[in-house]
C-alpha cells in the first residue's frame, strides 16, 4: 500500500514539473536532452575554395593529315617487324666457315653496309628419291552361287522289311457350341442379353424377349446397361472397353424403340466391367 502511494506521488510531481502545453519539450527532457542537440558542423568549413587558375589548358587537337602520317608510320613499323620475326635464320652449325676478307675501300660506311646485309642462307638438304608407287590390292570378283530348291518334298526312304510311313490324320475339330438360348421372359424381372464375345450383335431370340418387356412396362421407363467385358484394373484400359458397352446398350435400346418405347423413357448406360447387357423396368 505504501509503495502504491509513493508511485502516485512521484507521478504527480513529474506532472507538475513538466512544461505546460509542450509535450515535445517534456519528452526531450525525459530523453536526457539528446534530441535537442544541434547537428555537428560540416567538415572543413573554413577551408579555402579551389583555385581554377591552376587547371592546365586543353591540349591542341592534332590535324587529320598528321594523324594519317602517324598511322602510316605505325603500319610500316609493324610490317617491318613482322618480316624480321618471320625471316628464316640459318643454323650456325650448318653455315660454312667464311674466309676473312679485307676491308673494302669505303671506310665506316662500307663496314656498316656489310653488317646490315642479310646472312647467307644455308644449303638446302638433298631431296630424297621418290618411292615407287604401290598398287592397291585387287578385290577378287564375287562368287555367284545359285541354290535350286525342289518343287516337291523328297519321297520317304524305302527300307526292306519296314512298312511305309504315313503321316497321322489330324484329329477332328469339335463343332462350335451353339449360342445360349435367351432366358424366358418373367414379368417384373430384368432381361439379360448374352452377346457374343467382343460383339454388339443381338443373339437370336433376344428381340422377342425385349418386345415382351416393352409391352409390360405400363408407362414406366426402362433402364438399359451394356457391359464392355473389361478384365483390367487400369482406368485407361477400362475406358477403351466403354465403346463396346455403349454399343450393346444402343442395340438393346433400338429394339425397345421399335417396340414403341419413347426415347425419353429409355435410360441408356455403358459400363466397362461385365458381360452382355441388361434391360429392366425402372421403379
Amino acid at each position: 500500500m505504501r509503495a502504491a502511494l509513493a508511485c502516485g506521488a512521484l507521478l504527480a510531481l513529474a506532472a507538475c514539473t513538466a512544461p505546460a502545453g509542450d509535450p515535445i519539450a517534456w519528452w526531450r527532457q525525459l530523453e536526457g536532452g539528446r534530441l535537442a542537440q544541434d547537428r555537428p558542423p560540416p567538415p572543413n568549413p573554413d577551408a579555402p575554395f579551389p583555385n581554377l587558375a591552376t587547371v592546365p589548358a586543353r591540349p591542341a587537337t592534332t590535324g587529320a593529315t598528321t594523324r594519317a602520317g602517324i598511322a602510316a608510320g605505325l603500319a610500316t613499323d609493324q610490317r617491318d617487324g613482322a618480316f624480321a620475326t618471320t625471316r628464316p635464320i640459318a643454323s650456325p652449325s650448318l653455315r660454312p666457315a667464311a674466309a676473312p676478307q679485307p676491308a673494302p675501300p669505303g671506310g665506316i660506311g662500307a663496314s656498316l653496309a656489310a653488317a646490315s646485309a642479310p646472312p647467307a642462307s644455308a644449303p638446302s638438304p638433298p631431296v630424297p628419291a621418290a618411292r615407287p608407287a604401290i598398287a592397291p590390292p585387287q578385290t577378287p570378283p564375287p562368287v555367284q552361287t545359285t541354290l535350286t530348291l525342289p518343287s516337291a518334298p523328297p519321297a520317304p526312304p524305302h527300307l526292306p522289311g519296314v512298312a511305309g510311313i504315313t503321316a497321322p490324320a489330324p484329329p477332328p475339330r469339335a463343332p462350335a457350341p451353339p449360342p445360349p438360348a435367351p432366358a424366358p421372359f418373367i414379368p417384373g424381372a430384368p432381361v439379360g442379353i448374352a452377346f457374343p464375345a467382343g460383339s454388339a450383335v443381338l443373339p437370336e431370340g433376344a428381340p422377342a424377349t425385349l418386345r415382351q418387356l416393352a409391352a409390360s412396362r405400363a408407362g414406366r421407363p426402362i433402364r438399359v446397361v451394356g457391359y464392355g467385358e473389361s478384365l483390367a484394373i487400369d482406368a485407361a484400359r477400362q475406358a477403351a472397353t466403354l465403346g463396346l458397352g455403349f454399343a450393346r446398350a444402343r442395340a438393346i435400346a433400338t429394339v425397345l424403340a421399335q417396340a414403341g418405347v419413347p426415347a425419353e423413357a429409355i435410360l441408356l448406360t455403358g459400363e466397362a466391367i461385365g458381360r452382355g447387357g441388361v434391360a429392366r423396368i425402372a421403379e
